[in-house]
């Protein structure tokens, strides 16, 4: 998966029409909630077969931090 196609595909999982980055805060978005944390936690272990564990949302402060756990 693309850096492009990971951030379009957080996007919608965030169910955000604010532009993505890597650098992007998580708790800056309004979506940002347990209903989005569940969604990317599917989606970590389906597409990487990553399971994530609270401590990683934890963790989690920019959409690159998501990133790198998924790509570790």
């Amino acid at each position: 998966m693309t850096e492009n196609d990971f951030l379009s595909e957080i996007q919608e999982l965030l169910r955000t029409d604010d532009e993505l980055t890597f650098d992007t805060e998580l708790d800056e978005l309004d979506t940002w909630d347990s209903v989005a944390m569940l969604a990317i936690a599917g989606f970590a272990e389906d597409e990487f077969g990553v399971s994530l564990e609270v401590t990683d949302f934890k963790n989690f402060r920019t959409v690159g931090d998501i990133y790198n756990r998924l790509n570790a």
